[in-house]
C-alpha cells in the first residue's frame, strides 16, 4: 500500500514511518508547521527542519502552514492530506500517536473523509518496550523541548538513551511522568533513524529553560554520510502476526493480512492487557484458528478474545456470511468458553448467534459516553454488569466503527449510547451478554481508557 506518514520530525513519527516502511511503501512525508507553539494537534519544536530530515531520508515532503488554532487547525491537515492523495496517490496515512484520543480520532475522521486507511502502529503500545526499541533499534532522538518538574535544562540536547531512560524511571511515577513524553512533559528531535540515508549533524543550537520549561533550537545543522547498517530481523517482525506458545487466551486477529500495520493497533494492546494481568495467550489470525481448532492444537483455550480492526477493513465482515468460518466460536460456545468480542469481534459474535450488522448513518469516531443498562430480566444479568464495569453507571468509551449490530435473541443489553445524557434510550448497543453464557460483546475499543472490561473479563473466565 502507498502510505503517506504525519511526520512531526520527534520520535514517534520517525518510529512509526520505520515501522511502515518494513511492511508498505511510504511515498510522502507530512508535515504541519503550526504557528502556535501550543496547538492541539501538532508537534511544534524545531519542525522547521523537517525539510532536512525528509532530504536525509530521500522520501518526499508534502508540507503545509497553520496558524495552530483548535479545531480550524484540522482544515490545514484535511488540506495537506488531500495533497498527498492528489500527488503521491496514497491509499492511507500513519501516524506517531500513541494515546492522544484527541488527535488520533481527528486524524481518522479526515482519513474517513479522504476514503483513506488510517493506522497508528504505536497506538496504546507497551511504553517502556517502546522506548527500549528505539534505542537498541539505533534511533538518534535529542530532547528538544521540557515541560514539567522535574525536567531541566541539562537535558535540552540530550540523547534518549539508556543513560537518559534510567534517569526517567527513577522520577517518572513520583511526578507522573509518562516514559514517552505522551502527556507533553518532554518533545524530541530525530537526528538519524534505521530509515535515514545520511544523518543530521547539529551545527549550532540554543538552549533556554524557566521553571521547567525549556527548549532547544536548532539553528544550524547539516548532513552527513553514516555506516551502512543492516536491519535488526527482530525489528523487521515489529509488526507481525505471533501466535506464540499454546496457552490460557486464544486472541484472534480480525486484521486482513494485507494490511499488517493494523496489527500493532489492534492486537497488540489487547496482548498487553492480557500479559500484565499475568496469562498466557496464544495469537491467531482469524482464517487459522478454525483448523488449529479441529487439529486438536489449542487444548488450554479458556477464553477467546476477538479483537477489533481498522475502520476500512470489512474482510472479516464478507467472511462472515460463510457459514464455514468461524467454527471455533460456535463450538467454543458449546463449550461454555467465555469469549469477548471487542468492536469487529462483537459484530462477528452478534451475526453468528443470529443477530445483524447494519451500517450506521454516521461514523463513530472518539469519546461517547455510555450508560450502564439496569435491566429487569434477571439477577445475572445485573451481576454480569456490576462485574465487567465495576459497579459504575456511566462512562466514556473510544469509539472507533461505522457499523451497529442488532441483538441476537440469546442476547441482552449490558450498556447503550448515552449521547449527552439526552438520548440514554437510544438503544444503541454498546454492550452485551449471552443470557446463559459468558460471553460478552462492547461495540468500544475497551483497551483505550477501559483497560479494566478486560482485565474484569479475564477475572470472569478464570472463575468460570
Amino acid at each position: 500500500m502507498r502510505l503517506g506518514v504525519l511526520f512531526s520530525g520527534g520520535k514517534d513519527s520517525a518510529y512509526a514511518c520505520n515501522l511502515a516502511m518494513m511492511r508498505d511503501e511510504v511515498v510522502c512525508l507530512i508535515t504541519i508547521a503550526s504557528r502556535n507553539k501550543e496547538s492541539y494537534m501538532f508537534h511544534t519544536p524545531n519542525v522547521n527542519l523537517a525539510r532536512l530530515q525528509a532530504d536525509a531520508c530521500g522520501i518526499p515532503l508534502v508540507e503545509y502552514e497553520t496558524a495552530g488554532e483548535k479545531e480550524s487547525e484540522l482544515a490545514d491537515l484535511k488540506a495537506a492530506i488531500a495533497e498527498a492523495k492528489r500527488t503521491h496517490n496514497i491509499a492511507g496515512v500513519v501516524s506517531g500517536a500513541i494515546m492522544s484520543v484527541y488527535q488520533a480520532a481527528r486524524v481518522q475522521r479526515i482519513c474517513a473523509e479522504l476514503d483513506l486507511f488510517c493506522f497508528n502502529p504505536l497506538w496504546y503500545t507497551d511504553q517502556r518496550e517502546y522506548m527500549n526499541s528505539i534505542i537498541a533499534e539505533g534511533f538518534e532522538i535529542l530532547i528538544s523541548g521540557v515541560f514539567a518538574y522535574p525536567l531541566d535544562e541539562k537535558l535540552l540536547g540530550a540523547r534518549v538513551d539508556e543513560r537518559f531512560m534510567a534517569a526517567l524511571d527513577k522520577i517518572a511515577d513520583k511526578y507522573r511522568i509518562t516514559l514517552t513524553g505522551e502527556g507533553g512533559e518532554f518533545e524530541t528531535f530525530t537526528a538519524d533513524a534505521p530509515f535515514f540515508k545520511r544523518r543530521i549533524a547539529i551545527d549550532r543550537a540554543t538552549a533556554s529553560c524557566r521553571n521547567n520549561n525549556g527548549l532547544y533550537t536548532i539553528l544550524e545543522a547539516h548532513l552527513e554520510d553514516k555506516p551502512v547498517a543492516k536491519r535488526d530481523a527482530a525489528a523487521e517482525n515489529a509488526v507481525a502476526d505471533s501466535a506464540g506458545d499454546t496457552s490460557a487466551v486464544l486472541i484472534c486477529n480480525l486484521c486482513s493480512r494485507r494490511y499488517p500495520l493494523s496489527f500493532a493497533e489492534y492486537v497488540k494492546p489487547v496482548e498487553n492487557i492480557v500479559k500484565a494481568a499475568g496469562c498466557g495467550f496464544k495469537t491467531l489470525h482469524y482464517s487459522e484458528i478454525d483448523a488449529a481448532w479441529e487439529k486438536g492444537e489449542l487444548p488450554d483455550i479458556s477464553a477467546i478474545i476477538l479483537c477489533g480492526t481498522a475502520l476500512k477493513d470489512n474482510e472479516f465482515a464478507e467472511d462472515i456470511a460463510d457459514a464455514e468460518k468461524f467454527r471455533f466460536i460456535r463450538d467454543a460456545a458449546d463449550k461454555n468458553i467465555p469469549i469477548l468480542g471487542i468492536c469487529a469481534g462483537f459484530q462477528v459474535l452478534s451475526k453468528i448467534f443470529g443477530g445483524a450488522v447494519i451500517s450506521e448513518r454516521d461514523l463513530r469516531i472518539g469519546m461517547t459516553k455510555a450508560k450502564v443498562v439496569k435491566t429487569t430480566e434477571t439477577s445475572e444479568t445485573t451481576d454480569s454488569s456490576a462485574t465487567i464495569f465495576e459497579d459504575r453507571d456511566n462512562f466514556e468509551v473510544y469509539e472507533l466503527h461505522k457499523n451497529a449490530v442488532t441483538l441476537p435473541d440469546c442476547f441482552e443489553a449490558l450498556a447503550v449510547a448515552d449521547d449527552d445524557g439526552k438520548n440514554g434510550g437510544n438503544a444503541r448497543i454498546l454492550a452485551a451478554k449471552h443470557r446463559d453464557k459468558e460471553i460478552y460483546g462492547v461495540l468500544f475499543h475497551p483497551e483505550v481508557r477501559n483497560e479494566y472490561v478486560v482485565r474484569n473479563f479475564l477475572r470472569i473466565a478464570k472463575n468460570h
